[in-house]
């Protein structure tokens, strides 16, 4: 009896809202889908005696993922996008650094396909199940759509709940709803406020540059902050890094000196890290009451 081949999904900011649509489809195709562990110190320490200690939280929390679950799996799938600013360099990178260290022992796929449905799905889909299984499985397979990534908690223009204030989060927002964090911290948040997310404010042609390549982030931030501004729904800006994150050292000055310049909002700049969730409450209330 051939063994049965094992897949894991480390990179938890890459599957919002569509890790069900992927179990379901391992299953289809006769691959096991292995859940991740959620010991995130446990990752850190991992991460830090294999690849570079300067790396962000977010890339430490994936590698410590796919260290820690090495020996359970055959594959592992992460996932980027060619052209849109979602994809940090660190992403990109600790995609090839896992790529690089455990093959041959562990194959890597990076699913680079579109994360949103396309006329596409069903070939891409079989492609990857011959890679899996050396099979199409066309027939099981046959009208199968990827779904719409959701995010974990709603983010819209309009307010919610007209007796709560209303925060733009910026910066590792990953961080709070990664489903394999566990973390309470959006939780609380968005039981005391309404949230915007920047990206989630701009269309297409506002995200892309003019070749659509790309579109460096603050300048999308930005705009979304221009957007919200004139609709007047946004009473407070909250700036979420990492210490770890280089960009957001060189992204954030720029993105509260535009505030500072344009708006009368409060800004909330925090850094956030496995040790400190209690006292980020503490700040977000404090923010909270001022704005």
């Amino acid at each position: 009896m051939n063994k049965k081949i094992r897949i894991a999904l480390p990179d938890g900011n890459g599957v919002f809202g569509t890790t069900e649509f992927w179990k379901e489809y391992f299953e289809k195709i006769g691959v096991e889908y292995v859940d991740c562990e959620t010991d995130l110190k446990k990752f850190i320490k991992i991460s830090n005696e294999v690849f570079p200690q300067s790396i962000c939280l977010n890339s430490k929390y994936r590698l410590g993922r796919a260290l820690t679950m090495a020996g359970q799996v055959d594959f592992f799938m992460f996932f980027l996008r060619d052209d849109i600013i979602a994809n940090c360099m660190a992403s990109i990178y600790r995609a090839d650094w896992v790529k690089t260290y455990f093959e041959p022992k562990v194959k890597t796929i990076i699913w680079k396909k579109d994360i949103l449905p396309t006329e596409n799905d069903e070939k891409n889909l079989i492609e990857l199940s011959k890679i899996l299984t050396g099979k199409d499985n066309r027939d099981i397979l046959k009208g199968m759509k990827i779904p719409e990534r959701k995010l974990v908690y709603e983010y819209s223009l309009r307010r919610k709940d007209k007796n709560k204030k209303t925060i733009m989060i910026i910066g590792v927002a990953p961080f709070f709803v990664d489903p394999y964090r566990k973390s309470d911290l959006m939780d609380y948040i968005t039981n005391k406020v309404n949230v915007l997310n920047p990206i989630s404010l701009l269309g297409e042609k506002e995200i892309f540059d003019e070749d659509r390549t790309k579109l460096y982030k603050e300048k999308a931030i930005i705009r979304s902050i221009e957007k919200a501004n004139s609709h007047n729904v946004v009473d407070g800006y909250m700036l979420v890094g990492d210490a770890f994150d280089m960009p957001g050292k060189y992204t954030f000055p720029k993105i509260i000196k535009y505030i500072n310049d344009n708006t009368n909002k409060k800004i909330l700049n925090t850094v956030i890290g496995i040790n400190n969730i209690e006292s980020v409450k503490k700040q977000f209330d404090m923010f909270v009451e001022r704005i």
